[in-house]
């Protein structure tokens, strides 16, 4: 699926993970491009709008950092409505804030009203080169493995520094690249859906149905593409294809 330019996106986004992790100052950092310094524990939620340019299009962030204290729990179910897109932050020299990953995973199915929406997992912190405790390998290999338990969701790796500024515009790119995507993958999802629904509704009243599609693509065709789900009508028989045209016949009377 390709990458057009000219969309205008907006998404809520999720940031979850133990305290003290960095969500916050990755967030500040991604708005203000400032660092403090000053630890200050977010408290319940804290809510933040902003905006990037991502390969000619615009994509806005409504960014809900959630506070991790176990008080706030109850709370987070309303905050998780309506997210689409989430981080999952670990701090690199904290391994117990790495293991939690999963338990703050499990949290977002439980509570998310909207499934399998893309994942980026943050291993923050990079800067304290001297003191890590997780390896990159193991961020990924985290990865592979809620991946094989859930392959509709998408999950990726990326590890910033908040202090620094290093990869942290490139996680923001990132969860908006998976959005876009999954948007996308969405809205020609339904387009097929509709185009069946016609295409089985003329059948039933025509019993035959011919259609044409000219592209400059002399190997493929944007119609073909929307129709490559066709065969759960029916059974398909190549009539003609050479680089000029192609001619497919279905059984229940549709021809292509």
């Amino acid at each position: 699926m390709r990458l057009d330019s000219g969309g205008i996106y907006k998404f809520k986004f999720i940031i979850v993970g133990d305290k003290a992790v960095g969500k916050s100052s990755i967030v500040r950092r991604f708005v203000e491009n400032k660092f403090t310094l000053d630890y200050r524990s977010t408290l319940g939620l804290n809510v933040l709008s902003h905006s990037l340019s991502f390969y000619g299009n615009e994509v806005y962030f409504s960014l809900w950092d959630v506070g991790a204290q176990e008080y706030f729990k109850r709370f987070r179910k309303t905050y998780y409505i309506g997210a689409q897109a989430a981080f999952i932050v670990f701090d690199v020299c904290e391994r117990d804030s790495f293991a939690n990953v999963k338990v703050w995973y499990k949290e977002l199915e439980v509570f998310l009203d909207k499934k399998n929406i893309p994942i980026v997992i943050v291993g923050n912190k990079i800067d304290l080169a001297d003191q890590r405790s997780v390896e990159y390998k193991e961020g990924i290999a985290l990865v592979e493995e809620l991946t094989k338990e859930n392959s509709e969701t998408h999950f990726s790796y990326i590890e910033t520094s908040a202090l620094t500024g290093e990869n942290v515009e490139d996680a923001f790119s990132l969860i908006a690249y998976h959005y876009i995507m999954k948007s996308k993958e969405r809205e020609e999802q339904k387009l097929k859906e509709s185009l069946m629904d016609q295409i089985n509704s003329l059948l039933n009243k025509k019993g035959k149905l011919t259609i044409s599609f000219i592209t400059e693509n002399p190997y493929w065709s944007p119609g073909l593409q929307i129709l490559n789900e066709v065969n759960i009508l029916c059974e398909c028989e190549k009539l003609l294809d050479d680089k000029e045209k192609r001619l497919y016949n279905y059984s229940n009377g549709l021809v292509i």
